[in-house]
């Protein structure tokens, strides 16, 4: 691709033609007074002409704005002109009745690097002098790399990737290769005989592609479930000289796994986040007119999420939503997990009966080991602590059994043990009571001597047997006696003597058994 600075000038209806490259230079007056000239910098093209530089100008562009404008001055520059394949100036002082013009054309090769190129410019003569430079220029950095002596036999390159193909040496085709060209070989180049011809129009921009710096993706990456992550690909072309680079527009690709996503996303991907997310690898890379570059370094989602549910491994039994366990018996061991980002704190309590929200002591993080049960614990618990302000809890209810010793009384009086028996008179009136402390509730029964059971009470912790007048035969041995599956029967002895009026009963011991 060429597009050359070359000049064609018209004064009225005479025309003369320099030709330089393959481009055109066309200066034509049409009745104006002024003479227009240009010098190339760094990808602008100045605009310059004779008059007073205190004096002010019209000058249009036509094809690039619409509008006459003024400059004050003798100069206007065009930014970015290799953008254009040509640039036309009009100009007009305020005593003319025309407008002078000047149409400037920029010619541009573009090649990757290790590639070789040949560039090519037609000079408008051949030095008297006999010797002829070829100038690059980038940066704003100047150099002659090939010194043409026209009575010499080659040209002279400054190196040997340089090859002056021109024949004869003195022919104003002027032509010649550079070998493997790198990113330090972009730039302007230009011929004449002093280094002041480097900027003049007439040369050549080489461009040399290379591959976009290897990206970076930045963004947001830590994000709460069902928000949007949106993350870029940031990079840079290499292609020189960098007036060229600072214009280009990279295009981007991004890659999930490994996998190219379907869809054009461009410098910016934005994802509406789950779970699943945090399971991706996200790389990108970016690409100038086909050379892409290196894959970024890959990058995760971070998704942040409360936990739904605790999980449970060795999931207990229970019966009408309570695990049921003895008194003294252990539960566990039982592992409690939570999935929740960041990871949740997990530790397990338990309430007692009045309330009081305890440690599991000693802590094991998510494991609950063998714990003995007492009848003042209703419940075991694991907690995730998420933050402050959110906790997710599993519970475990408790239905602790338990069959307490019996307690008896006589007549509301509790009677403890067999060492004395409780003394009653002939015809009084005697309540004989069992209470069993238990869960589930008990069966109870009252004996007397060897296993006569006198009253037993089914569905109830208390049991009951009034003697309206007691006799002396009343007197003897009793015995509360507990009963619960699952659990050894107990038992609480005590002696009742009745005094007779005409008679004195024996003292009799009666035994406590458990």
């Amino acid at each position: 691709m060429y597009l050359c600075f070359n000049t064609i000038s018209v004064y009225k209806m005479k025309v003369v033609f320099l030709y330089l490259s393959f481009g055109v230079l066309l200066s034509e007056t049409r009745g104006g007074s002024l003479s227009i000239s240009t010098r190339f910098k760094d990808g602008d093209v100045s605009f310059m002409w004779n008059g007073s530089s205190s004096d002010s100008y019209d000058v249009a562009l036509p094809g690039l704005r619409d509008e006459v404008f003024q400059v004050n001055g003798t100069q206007h520059t065009v930014k970015n002109a290799i953008s254009y394949k040509s640039i036309m100036l009009d100009v007009k002082a305020k005593g003319d009745k025309n407008f002078s013009r000047i149409i400037y054309n920029v010619s541009k090769v573009t090649r990757k690097e290790g590639d070789n190129v040949t560039i090519t410019w037609n000079a408008p003569y051949f030095p008297s002098s006999g010797i002829y430079n070829v100038y690059h220029t980038n940066e704003g950095n100047v150099k002659s790399v090939i010194t043409i002596v026209g009575d010499a036999e080659k040209g002279t390159p400054q190196n040997e990737k340089y090859d002056y193909l021109s024949k004869p040496l003195n022919s104003t085709n002027i032509t010649f290769m550079i070998r493997d060209i790198t990113l330090d070989d972009a730039g302007y180049y230009s011929g004449g005989t002093k280094e002041e011809d480097a900027r003049s129009g007439g040369g050549v921009v080489l461009i040399v592609l290379g591959k976009p710096l290897t990206p970076n993706i930045t963004g947001s990456l830590n994000i709460s479930v069902g928000n949007i992550s949106q993350m870029f690909c940031l990079s840079k072309p290499t292609s020189a000289p960098n007036y060229y680079a600072q214009h280009v527009n990279l295009t981007y690709t991004w890659f999930v796994n490994g996998t190219k996503l379907d869809k054009e996303m461009g410098q910016s991907i934005e994802l509406n986040v789950t779970k699943d997310h945090k399971y991706n690898n996200y790389t990108c890379t970016a690409m100038d007119h086909q050379l892409e570059s290196n894959h970024s370094d890959p990058v995760q989602i971070n998704p942040l999420y409360k936990p739904d549910k605790l999980l449970i491994n060795q999931m207990p039994t229970v019966e009408n939503e309570k695990l049921t366990v003895k008194e003294g018996g252990t539960i566990g061991p039982y592992n409690c997990s939570a999935d929740c980002n960041p990871p949740c704190e997990v530790k397990w309590r338990y309430n007692d009966t009045s309330g009081k929200i305890k440690d599991v002591l000693p802590q094991s993080k998510a494991a609950l080991i063998l714990q003995s049960v007492n009848r003042n614990m209703s419940e075991f618990r694991c907690v995730a602590i998420y933050d402050t302000n959110y906790r997710e809890r599993y519970i475990i209810e408790l239905n602790v059994e338990y069959l307490d010793k019996p307690l008896a009384y006589i007549n509301g009086e509790q009677v403890q043990g067999h060492d004395s028996a409780f003394q009653m008179s002939e015809a009084e009136t005697v309540n004989l009571s069992c209470y069993v402390n238990s869960n589930p509730v008990p069966q109870i029964k009252l004996t007397k001597g060897i296993a006569a059971t006198i009253s037993e009470e089914k569905n109830n912790d208390w049991l009951t047997h009034t003697i309206e007048s007691s006799q002396c035969s009343d007197t003897g041995t009793y015995k509360c006696m507990g009963l619960s599956t699952g659990f050894n029967n107990t038992e609480n002895t005590f002696g009742l003597s009745v005094t007779c009026k005409y008679f004195t009963t024996c003292f009799c011991n009666y035994q406590m058994a458990n």
